[in-house]
């Protein structure tokens, strides 16, 4: 490969010959896309991540102070016509099986409860011949019309086009969370920990791409809370944030009740794509990005006992010891 007629070079974090380009073009800007946590020590040495929100961008900062996010998601041409959802209001999934699966329980109850009210209709779109079927015990009652789709090219323009809400699950549910609450909660009142803080769970690769296949048809979206979705969704202006079932409920029912409502946070949900999301506007800002690109730094190692030093602190204490060996016997037995 030639990499010295090049100002910037760019590898798939799969794959990053960051030294054989370096060695090759001392002078070039180099980047790497989408790392994943297994090889993002290969990484080392670049210039900058290209991350897919801002999940990764947090991963990356032990090795890269600077970071372009540029959501991957399908471009599609828009529908020309209006959702189907005269007998029944389609809300729709697409994605990978393990997000479909975290529907479960806190969307599939809403779902559920939301049927009593409303005839729906679920899709679940996904590459169901490569992953497998989801067991049963996942999907919402038989009162919630659930039909799993293959995923295949025509799809957005096809079944995920005709949606009326779509649906982007995105946290990994917690195991017994109120007990989980109390174990890990810092023994020292001065941090003001609560039995109503929230606990989220978020892969590091989690990013907005489904939230922006919804977008370019207008479709409004209910998504759980994590960062790629803050960054987008604005409750009642363009979709839902919701992190457990009341919400998700009161949000899925906010689009059902009013199809003019349902509307008008779509309509707001496509000019935030136009605006900032097209393909030509990221480009824009990348090509900005690398203009103005500062020197690269690492973060000191140093940092990597930032939580072990909690850990110690906690350790110290014979007596608060003497709590934590007490509750876990308590929730462990």
């Amino acid at each position: 490969m030639d990499y010295a007629n090049h100002d910037v070079i760019l590898f798939m974090g799969y794959d990053p010959q960051v030294n054989a380009a370096r060695g090759e073009n001392p002078e070039a800007k180099i980047g790497v896309v989408d790392v994943r946590p297994p090889t993002l020590k290969e990484a080392r040495g670049a210039d900058f991540l290209v991350a897919n929100g801002p999940e990764m961008t947090a991963m990356g900062a032990r090795l890269f102070n600077h970071s372009f996010e540029y959501p991957i998601y399908p471009e599609v041409p828009p529908r020309n016509h209006a959702p189907s959802g005269k007998d029944r209001i389609i809300i729709c999934y697409h994605g990978n099986k393990a997000h479909a699966v975290s529907m479960f329980p806190h969307v599939t109850r809403a779902l559920e409860e939301l049927s009593r009210e409303y005839p729906l209709e679920l899709r679940i779109i996904y590459n169901v011949e490569s992953l497998g079927p989801i067991p049963d015990r996942y999907l919402p009652g038989a009162d919630v019309k659930t039909r799993i789709v293959q995923w295949h090219s025509e799809v957005y323009t096809q079944e995920l086009a005709e949606a009326d809400i779509g649906i982007v699950p995105d946290l990994t549910p917690i195991h017994a969370p109120e007990k989980t609450k109390r174990i890990c909660a810092p023994r020292d009142r001065e941090f003001g920990a609560q039995a109503t803080e929230v606990l989220a769970r978020y892969k590091p690769t989690s990013n907005p791409g489904r939230i922006l296949a919804f977008s370019q048809h207008g479709i409004p979206v209910v998504a759980d809370s994590f960062p790629s979705a803050a960054q987008i969704i604005r409750n009642g202006e363009n979709g839902f944030l919701a992190n457990d079932a009341f919400s998700w409920y009161q949000g899925l029912r906010n689009l059902c009740v009013d199809p003019e409502y349902r509307q008008t946070l779509g309509q707001a949900l496509k000019e935030e794509h136009a605006k900032r999301y097209t393909i030509e506007a990221i480009n824009r800002r990348f090509v900005n990005f690398c203009r103005g690109l500062q020197p690269r730094h690492e973060a000191p190692e140093s940092l990597a006992n930032a939580q072990s030093l909690f850990e110690e602190r906690d350790r110290s204490d014979e007596t608060l010891k003497k709590v934590i060996a007490q509750k876990m016997k308590k929730f462990f037995p």
